[in-house]
């Protein structure tokens, strides 16, 4: 077990989701951060990282005040002034702010589930375990939500068990061990998102397997209306196109004819992912 862990949120989601999210998630996290250090003598620090040209310390400090109880907090509560930095810069910057043995990035729009951190920890005991995503899910508690689950990119809840081998991680849920953050880390690049997968890429390349803890769950919220959803979606083809033109992938993913066909894989797939969840959807609501 980790004698001392560092939990790095970044506060730039928070600004964008319902401030409800963010004060549920450090109600959350305070309290199985406490239930944990009971039972295994682990030192947490919490990091919060924020742009204070976008937003006063005084904003997460006070979700922090309200929610998480500092006093009882079972380590050290630390404010990173992230100036000008955005999603995976913060991160970054959180994370080079510690020397703790593991590092977890946490959402600050995302709610874990019960045992989420002792779940995440525990496969980080495992020796061959050096990076472990937990399982990230669409939330289901509005109309919005349940509309989204149909084809969004963060599936509903499949209530999955066990560590097993997986390609990829989401950086709202994964922790690390620090060498290998250390030696690897979230590339720098003018994209929105996609540094996480191109870590992935990276890591797979380089044989190091990444595991993912199903019981370490966490709900994301759908997009705030269609206005957010239509913001994300022009973010995303910005990306996309971003994360192809650093990769060599040949003449046809260049060509118009690769965007037709990238296209209709899109529709085809999206057809094909709202089908698979409709059943299950329609026997749980």
């Amino acid at each position: 077990m980790p004698a001392s862990v560092a939990i790095v949120v970044e506060w730039e989601n928070a600004l964008l989701a319902d401030a409800a999210r963010a004060r549920r998630m450090l109600s959350t996290l305070g309290k199985q951060a406490q239930a944990y250090a009971r039972s295994h003598n682990t030192r947490f620090e919490l990091l919060i990282a924020y742009d204070p040209d976008e937003i006063d310390v005084a904003v997460p400090r006070s979700c922090v005040d309200d929610e998480l109880d500092p006093t009882n907090w079972p380590g050290e509560i630390r404010y990173i002034a992230a100036r000008g930095l955005h999603y995976y810069e913060q991160k970054t910057l959180g994370a080079a702010s510690s020397d703790a043995e593991t590092v977890i990035f946490l959402d600050s729009d995302v709610i874990p589930d019960a045992g989420w951190l002792g779940h995440l920890l525990d496969a980080m005991d495992r020796a061959e375990v050096q990076v472990v995503g937990g399982h990230t899910y669409l939330a289901a508690e509005h109309l919005l939500d349940r509309l989204f689950s149909g084809f969004w990119f963060f599936e509903p809840n499949p209530k999955r068990s066990g560590v097993n081998p997986a390609g990829h991680f989401y950086a709202n849920n994964v922790a690390f061990k620090r060498g290998l953050l250390e030696r690897y880390g979230f590339d720098r690049a003018d994209s929105y998102r996609g540094q996480c997968v191109e870590l992935a890429r990276r890591l797979r390349a380089d044989g190091v397997p990444i595991w993912r803890a199903a019981e370490a769950a966490v709900s994301h919220p759908a997009p705030d209306g269609l206005r957010h959803a239509f913001f994300r979606a022009v973010c995303q083809g910005h990306d996309n196109v971003y994360w192809r033109r650093r990769r060599p992938l040949g003449w046809l993913h260049a060509s118009p004819l690769g965007g037709a066909v990238r296209l209709l894989r899109s529709i085809g797939k999206t057809g094909t992912t709202v089908l698979s969840r409709a059943r299950p959807l329609g026997s749980t609501h």
